[in-house]
């Protein structure tokens, strides 16, 4: 089975790759780097919030092979569309059992006496053989990894999360109707550093009422280099106002290092 085709057949994109700069793919001489996940929901968050992105993904269905060939197949097809790692998976679901029939030929020669001399007679005849088999089945998952652009790193640094309107599950667990809950707090930024933490929910920022996605932007579009976010946070059925900077200098440890720390919350093969 050659892995990195069977990558390519069953191949996801989630967005245009074609518009991001060369910057976010693997250069040259570097290799990618390969994880095997335990939870994809929590290792893609950690992903995002690393200043990473997940542009696509590909998986299949099928009879076992060795996770060696499997990760082999993933580098190859890492190199092959530069991406700069992924996060697999290998479930076992089921095993298949079942029947299956070959035809065989069984040949007997007999000698015939005349007296003009002997002769032989061949006879061939066909019999039937029943074969069981079982064979284990499993999911093989794949999710490819890019940087993120120059210019949104910066601007995730300065903010320092995510956000997305409340859904009607949030809105049951957290009891309230309006606001804008955090997805994703990037590593090290000043949201990070101000205890901001995902499911958190901004009701108000900078003064205004946040009612949506788009309240958020507004506010957000207004705030400059160097002036304050001043969110009001809802968590855990209370009020707690929050203060940082807005700030698109990332202090050179923190972009280098800090911002690959949580690697070490996957597992190499």
């Amino acid at each position: 089975m050659n892995v990195s085709d069977s990558l390519g057949s069953w191949y996801k994109s989630f967005c245009d790759l074609s518009s991001y700069p060369e910057e976010c793919f693997l250069q040259e001489g570097e290799e990618p780097i390969i994880y095997k996940s335990s939870n994809f929901n929590s290792d893609i968050l950690s992903i995002n919030k690393n200043y990473l992105l997940v542009p696509s993904s590909s998986g299949w269905n099928g009879p076992g092979i060795s996770e060696s060939t499997f990760v082999e197949g993933i580098k190859k097809f890492c190199h092959k569309n530069r991406f700069v790692g992924a996060i697999y998976s290998i479930d076992y679901t089921n095993t298949k059992n079942g029947i299956y029939n070959t035809t065989h030929y069984y040949t007997s020669s007999n000698y015939n006496y005349s007296p003009y001399g002997g002769y032989y007679t061949t006879t061939t005849t066909p019999y039937t053989m029943t074969h069981s088999y079982s064979v284990d089945r499993y999911d093989y998952s794949v999710y490819f990894i890019i940087r993120m652009p120059a210019e949104q790193i910066l601007e995730n640094y300065a903010v320092g999360m995510w956000v997305s309107d409340l859904d009607d599950e949030s809105r049951k667990i957290i009891k309230r109707n309006y606001g804008v809950i955090i997805n994703i707090v990037f590593n090290e930024s000043n949201a990070y550093k101000a205890n901001i933490v995902e499911g958190d929910v901004i009701t108000k920022m900078n003064g205004k009422e946040i009612n949506n996605k788009q309240d958020y932007y507004d506010v957000l579009s207004k705030i400059n280099e160097g002036d304050k976010i001043n969110p009001e946070i809802f968590r855990d059925g209370k009020i707690e106002k929050v203060s940082y900077e807005f700030s698109i200098k990332i202090p050179q440890a923190e972009n280098e290092q800090d911002a690959n720390k949580d690697e070490t919350s996957y597992s190499q093969p």
